[in-house]
């Protein structure tokens, strides 16, 4: 693999990204928030044997930087086999979906012209490229038999209804580690990465990192002050309370929200916020 420099790498993740984000004309700031620079970064420079796991809120993206991560990786491992894990299949098709838009978009095509999609082998849940690689698209609850991954991408695992069933938690635990974790082409060098919303201390997140998977933990509200290092070498300081949205999100989520409840959204974020710190205090120590 080619080796960009730091900050060819931070050019070409946050323009990645904003095709990424237009082609599905989502309706995002693009203006790219720092904790986005952040996140591309940690993707473009995950080495082979990668393990982590990344925890953001909901709504803030995290979904989308690992479809446009997934396309990427594919563009330059044309070749390569990615698996797509999501606690549905309705949702892993979904992802594919979204994943084989960028695929065949125009700047997609023009910016990695080895990666082309095999017209006669493509279905809502995989697709063959024409160099022998491709997107396998499944869930915790069906079967991954008969495909291999050189990255595997798990993204939200667990099902928040079932967030208080510890029966649950395990069961998706023992399906990673008896099953999915066994279809890695090469365990010295395949990456692995889940993006999850936390839930429970026994989350597949919990349980991966507690067996020394690196983590890299963003949750809603800043619990405190912490330096997270950029792609061109500087460093975003994020602020005890500074809550992780795009840009355009936060007056819509948080500021008509907040004058019509007023001192009881403070109340839910403070509770929300006191819950979550003490999930995540003991894997995010400050840098």
């Amino acid at each position: 693999m080619t080796k960009m420099s730091a900050s060819r790498s931070g050019k070409v993740s946050k323009t990645f990204l904003c095709k990424h984000l237009d082609t599905h004309t989502l309706d995002v700031d693009l203006s790219f928030d720092p904790y986005l620079r952040y996140i591309c970064h940690r993707y473009q420079t995950l080495a082979e044997r990668a393990r982590v796991v990344i925890n953001q809120p909901p709504r803030s993206l995290k979904s989308w930087t690992a479809k446009f991560y997934a396309a990427w990786y594919l563009g330059r491992h044309p070749g390569a086999e990615v698996m797509i894990i999501t606690n549905t299949q309705r949702l892993s098709e979904t992802f594919l979906y979204d994943v084989r838009k960028l695929l065949r978009s125009k700047w997609y095509r023009e910016v990695f012209p080895r990666m082309r999609i095999a017209a006669d082998r493509s279905s809502v849940s995989h697709l063959k490229t024409t160099r022998g690689g491709g997107i396998f698209a499944g869930s915790v609850e069906g079967s991954v038999a008969g495909f291999g991954a050189d990255l595997l991408i798990i993204d939200d695992p667990n099902k928040i209804d079932e967030a208080s069933r510890p029966d649950r938690m395990q069961l998706v635990n023992q399906k990673f580690d008896g099953e999915i974790y066994s279809r890695l082409n090469n365990k010295k060098k395949s990456i692995v990465v889940v993006v999850q919303h936390r839930l429970n201390e026994n989350d597949l997140s919990g349980h991966l990192i507690g067996r020394g998977y690196e983590r890299v933990a963003l949750p809603l509200i800043a619990p405190r002050d912490k330096n997270f290092r950029l792609a061109d070498g500087k460093v975003w300081r994020r602020r005890k309370d500074d809550i992780l949205v795009p840009s355009s999100s936060r007056p819509t989520i948080f500021g008509s929200i907040s004058k019509a409840l007023g001192k009881t959204l403070r109340l839910l974020l403070d509770i929300w916020t006191s819950v979550s710190s003490r999930i995540l205090s003991q894997w995010d120590r400050p840098s």
